[in-house]
């Protein structure tokens, strides 16, 4: 999947994630649901699913895949900060 969010200059910013990245760290936020979404109505999202991804008591063989959703997810909420009034676009 690709996710990208264009900039005040015309460029896009993005992400390109593999299938393997679907852990379930926020049953209420997928990142599909950025799709159409501002970067400033991300950001709220973004957080929630930050706080949400490292779950207490979180298992040992889990620890691999939600250091990799932090660092997306930290990844995505800069970017949404850094473009407040650019919009979210995915493409698998």
């Amino acid at each position: 999947m690709r996710i990208t969010i264009n900039e005040p200059d015309g460029r896009t910013s993005g992400l390109v994630l593999g299938d393997t990245y679907g852990y379930n760290y926020d049953n209420e936020f997928k990142y599909l649901d950025l799709d159409g979404v501002t970067g400033s109505d991300s950001i709220a999202m973004l957080e929630r699913a930050l706080k949400a991804a490292w779950p207490d008591g979180i298992a040992e063989e889990d620890k691999p895949a939600a250091e990799k959703t932090l660092q997306i997810l930290r990844t995505l909420l800069e970017m949404a900060e850094k473009n407040p009034d650019g919009t979210w676009r995915l493409a698998p």
